[in-house]
């Protein structure tokens, strides 16, 4: 027992020495660097792939996202695809009637009522467009539900 906790905490310690040897940039430290760029209260702030998103109440009440490179601490900024790109990218996928989208850890969210009557959820990332089809639900017709399938075709999903 007293080898496996002294060999875990050994592990650890030289990950965090190789992260901080290579320029990692910590959570703080992300939080600070955004705070010398927007003026206001951070109100949230997470790791999202190679950078942190950290998100600023300003005086007039509007939130602003900067990101920081977690390699060397750079404010840089990022590209989203628009909600209208999201929704033309979904539906080429499964042509219907969007009738939900949401954004939400780095990609859209679009659910879609296909013309047989299922309704797909379809994921668009944000960053390249990149299209997977999340979990389909069949209905009978008269609004009584059928058999529901669910389809999980890629890993990130909870």
């Amino acid at each position: 027992m007293k080898r496996t906790i002294g060999t875990a905490a050994i592990v650890t310690l030289l990950a965090a020495t190789a992260a901080a040897a290579a320029g990692a940039v910590d959570l703080s430290r992300a939080v600070e660097t955004a705070s010398t760029e927007v003026a206001g209260e951070v109100i949230g702030a997470e790791l999202d792939g190679d950078v942190y998103e950290v998100r600023i109440r300003t005086a007039d009440g509007s939130v602003k996202r900067v990101y920081v490179s977690t390699a060397d601490g750079a404010v840089v900024e990022r590209k989203r695809l628009s909600l209208d790109d999201a929704v033309a990218a979904a539906t080429a996928e499964v042509p219907g009637e969007v009738i939900k989208v949401e954004f939400e850890r780095g990609r859209y969210e679009v659910k879609v009522r296909a013309h047989d009557g299922s309704v797909v959820e379809l994921y668009v990332d944000a960053e390249d467009g990149a299209v997977v089809k999340g979990r389909e639900k069949y209905y009978k017709r008269g609004g009584a539900y059928g058999a529901i399938r669910h389809e999980h075709r890629h890993d990130d999903e909870d």
